[in-house]
């Protein structure tokens, strides 16, 4: 299911699996408020919104890789991105079948803790190949 912000100028949208009702995507336009945070306050709020948004992260994450290149790497707009991704997946398809992209969890934030994205392909995989 998707949600679409509306009104003049909006860009928001969030997509819902309606299977397990779980939020798999969020996207709006960054909002510019506060001081900038540290990167462990950063990584903190991070951390907190994917507990709340998709409880199983904490169970799975040890069997998840960190995207080394991208974890907390402050880009010129002051965005962070922090990306797991789930590389042992590959091993559970059935024979012949392949995924393009492996399933991933990531999280775009500002260097003020305002969340402008999340992705979650994790969750969309594992209820289809449980």
């Amino acid at each position: 299911i998707v949600f679409r912000e509306v009104g003049e100028g909006s860009a928001g949208n969030a997509e819902v699996d309606s299977a397990t009702n779980q939020v798999v995507s969020i996207h709006r336009r960054v909002v510019d408020f506060g001081s900038e945070l540290s990167a462990t306050e950063i990584e903190q709020r991070a951390r907190q919104f994917l507990e709340r948004v998709y409880p199983d992260f904490k169970t799975i994450e040890p069997s998840l890789t960190v995207a080394v290149n991208m974890k907390g790497a402050r880009l010129n707009n002051g965005n962070y991105f922090f990306r797991w991704d789930d590389l042992n997946y590959k091993n559970t398809l059935p024979a012949g079948i392949h995924a393009d992209v492996d399933p991933f969890v990531q999280i775009g934030i500002t260097a003020n803790g305002f969340i402008f994205s999340y992705d979650n392909t994790i969750a969309l995989y594992r209820s289809q190949n449980p």
